[in-house]
């Protein structure tokens, strides 16, 4: 997967899911309850998931993602900052607004060098 893709299927997938994969104490989870995942969980095939890599961050997993094939090194930063937009939605919410989850995607974006053009008014604009 190209950073481009990556960045691209985080974004759809953080809009239609429409909330955090956390658990009832605020934890961020790769895979968490009703089928929920994280920015990075989402990237994760059911068939390579493991349940060893919960509660750890993109730099504690980064030698099993690149080991598992799914990731090169150099897409751990991008990886990283999805993560961080994802783990930064308020615990125990389901609402974060639609545009400040964007603005803060444009930024991933921005940093990496990334069209942001996933990100319509269509995509953006769900009523959550």
């Amino acid at each position: 997967m190209t950073p481009q893709e990556i960045f691209d299927k985080v974004c759809v997938h953080l809009f239609t899911q429409r909330k955090p994969a956390m658990n009832d104490g605020g934890d961020c989870l790769y895979r968490g309850p009703d089928g929920t995942r994280c920015a990075v969980g989402a990237l994760i095939p059911d068939d390579v998931y493991e349940e060893r890599i919960e509660f750890k961050d993109v730099y504690g997993i980064r030698e099993w993602l690149i080991e598992k094939k799914l990731f090169r090194f150099s897409d751990v930063g991008l990886l990283k900052e999805l993560q961080d937009v994802h783990d930064c939605w308020p615990a125990g919410s389901a609402l974060v607004p639609p545009e400040s989850l964007a603005t803060q995607l444009r930024d991933v974006a921005e940093d990496h060098d990334l069209d942001d053009s996933i990100l319509t008014d269509e995509l953006v604009g769900v009523v959550w």
